[in-house]
């Protein structure tokens, strides 16, 4: 018998984050680092703008499981909080079902770390007392995908819903034709979480907690052109994530930068996943860790006529970059891992560059 489409409404839903500690944190194999914490993020966005009643709890911070991380106080700061001293469980921490009940909602929304026990714990407890539990999946992390699965069969199978933060977020929101001014973007300046191609001209994009842009397509063979434009002051400088364009697409996909200035961001252009970037004729300076980055050994990128200056690393290289005609100059250090290729590159002199008005 098939069973009944249970929607979630935001009038009758509350937010539970379990545990999304820095020690807890260091233990996610699942998935990403990056994007794992950028999808906790999102969700925390999504949960402030549709205002849903929001939990916070930790345990045993105190110990080797370190403290919450600080974007979810600093986005919840009136959110009650519960520091659990031992319990395992949260349910089993009165203060924490307390706060629970006190929400009046009977839908739970939840994500944590440890996938099969900080979560799954919860989840079963608010089942069994009559709770709709909705698992946010990819805001949820564990050791490995063996005990990833394992944990979802068990709460699948005691009737909680798996879903994906962009899932909550569009089952939320219903309908495109509500307002959706400030869905998505409150973390980051310009979100590509679908497809296709998108051009950025002209613009000037400053100080997003996430990225300026975050090009993180689902679909294949999506591309992403900026042109003419400033990126600016990007990133969370306190817990040194974010950066000012970040690339990393499901599948392959392709972006071009061409005179565009990444300045003093957390890191400048960063890129993971199977992509190719190509960067030309732009500046990447004062950014506290690296002014162009390959993160991963799939990722590709290509920069010509540019400049990297007074960053923490020039251009890192730990998946396959190329180098030409480019200025070097005044780095921390000037690269991290091998580049693929250089040619006729300056490690002193500064490039002039044509100047550009953004809009």
């Amino acid at each position: 018998m098939n069973k009944p489409y249970v929607k979630l409404d935001k009038n009758n839903a509350a937010v539970l984050l379990v545990d999304h500690q820095a020690g807890l944190s260091s233990l996610v194999r699942d998935i990403d680092p990056d994007k794992f914490r950028n999808n906790v993020l999102a969700l925390a966005d999504l949960a402030r703008y549709f205002k849903l009643p929001t939990i916070l709890t930790t345990s045993f911070e105190n110990g080797p499981n370190g403290p919450l991380m600080s974007e979810l106080k600093e986005t919840f700061p009136d959110a009650p909080c519960i520091a659990r001293p031992g319990q395992i469980n949260a349910w089993d921490n009165e203060d924490f079902v307390r706060a629970v009940k006190a929400t009046g909602r009977k839908q739970l929304i939840i994500a944590g770390i440890v996938t099969e026990v900080c979560v799954a714990f919860p989840a079963l407890s608010a089942l069994e007392e009559g709770y709709e539990v909705f698992i946010v999946t990819d805001a949820s992390g564990t050791f490995d995908e063996i005990t990833r699965h394992s944990a979802w069969d068990r709460m699948s199978s005691a009737g909680a819903q798996l879903m994906t933060w962009f899932g909550v977020a569009c089952e939320l929101h219903r309908d495109w034709r509500n307002d959706i001014e400030g869905l998505g973007t409150g973390l980051s300046g310009i979100t590509v979480l679908t497809g296709g191609t998108v051009h950025v001209e002209k613009c000037t994009i400053n100080k997003f907690t996430i990225s300026g842009i975050n090009f993180v397509p689902t679909v294949a063979n999506s591309q992403l052109h900026v042109v003419d434009t400033i990126v600016r002051g990007n990133g969370n400088f306190a817990a040194s994530t974010g950066q000012g364009i970040f690339v990393a697409p499901t599948g392959a996909a392709k972006a071009s930068l061409n005179n565009v200035r990444l300045f003093n961001n957390v890191a400048g252009l960063k890129t993971q996943g199977s992509s190719v970037t190509s960067v030309s004729d732009s500046v990447a300076a004062g950014n506290a860790f690296a002014g162009f980055s390959s993160a991963a050994a799939a990722a590709v990128v290509n920069i010509e006529r540019s400049v990297s200056a007074s960053n923490g690393t020039g251009v890192v290289c730990a998946g396959t970059v190329r180098i030409g005609n480019t200025s070097i100059a005044g780095n921390v250090a000037a690269t991290s891992g091998a580049c693929s290729s250089y040619k006729n590159n300056d490690i002193d002199v500064v490039v002039a560059l044509t100047p550009i008005n953004p809009q």
